[in-house]
C-alpha cells in the first residue's frame, strides 16, 4: 500500500461524474499526487449531506476530537482502515454504522517490492474518469470532517508478477453508491459491499 492518491480532474468533471455540486467550489484543488502523511483534504460525499460534495481531511480523528491532526496521526495512522477493524475498533465502529462516505479520486498509488526494487504504479479508470472509494468519517468539535479509506477484506493482485498480493482501497461502484451512503441501509447489505473484491476490468495501471 502507498499513502498517496491522485485527484487530477477539473471541478466540472467531478461534479458531472457524481451529479452533485461542491458546497465550497473555490476550495477545490486538483493534485496529481496527494501525500496522506501530510494534512490534506479530499473531495467526499457524506451520508449526512448526500446532495453536496464536501472536503474532508484525510486521516480519521475521533468524533469531537479537539487536538492536533499531526499528533494523532503519529500515534495512530488512520488514513486507511481494514474491514476487520470496522466492527472491532471503537474508533471506526460508530462511523461504519452511521457515517459512511464516498471519497472521490482519479487514481490510487500502489507500491510493491519486485526483485529488490520498490515499484510504484497508479491505478486509474481506463477513460481517466473519477471514481469513488469506500470511506468512513467523523466531525470534529470545530466542524471539520475527517475520513479514512476502507481497504478490501482480502489482499488482491493487480500485476501478475507481484511477489505478494496487497490490501487495496475498496472501490464503490456507481450502482452501490446510494446504498453505501444511506444511513438506514440494512447492515447486511453494507457488509456485502465491504466484503467484496474489487473489479479491475475498467481500470488500468500506469508506472509512476
Amino acid at each position: 500500500m502507498n499513502y498517496k492518491l491522485s485527484i487530477d480532474a477539473s471541478r466540472d468533471t467531478i461534479e458531472n461524474t457524481f451529479k452533485r455540486r461542491f458546497r465550497f467550489p473555490n476550495a477545490y484543488r486538483t493534485y496529481k499526487t496527494i501525500d496522506g502523511t501530510k494534512e490534506t483534504t479530499l473531495p467526499i460525499i457524506t451520508s449526512e449531506k448526500q446532495q453536496d460534495i464536501l472536503l474532508g481531511i484525510w486521516g480519521l480523528l475521533p468524533d469531537k476530537y479537539e487536538n492536533d491532526w499531526k499528533t494523532f496521526q503519529k500515534s495512530l495512522n488512520t488514513l486507511f482502515v481494514n474491514v476487520i477493524d470496522l466492527d472491532t475498533q471503537s474508533l471506526f465502529k460508530d462511523s461504519y454504522s452511521k457515517r459512511r462516505c464516498l471519497i472521490l479520486v482519479t487514481g490510487v498509488y500502489v507500491t510493491y517490492l519486485q526483485e529488490g526494487e520498490l515499484q510504484t504504479v497508479l491505478i486509474q479508470d481506463k477513460d481517466r474518469k473519477p471514481f469513488s472509494l469506500a470511506g468512513v468519517y467523523n466531525v470534529t468539535n470545530d466542524g471539520f470532517i475527517t475520513c479514512a479509506i476502507i481497504n478490501t477484506k482480502e489482499k488482491e493482485s493487480l500485476v501478475t508478477n507481484l511477489p505478494l498480493p496487497l490490501k487495496m482501497p475498496l472501490i464503490i461502484k456507481e450502482e452501490q453508491r446510494s446504498i453505501w451512503l444511506d444511513a438506514t441501509s440494512v447492515i447486511e447489505n453494507i457488509k456485502a459491499i465491504t466484503n467484496q473484491k474489487n473489479e479491475f476490468s475498467h481500470y488500468t495501471l500506469k508506472a509512476s
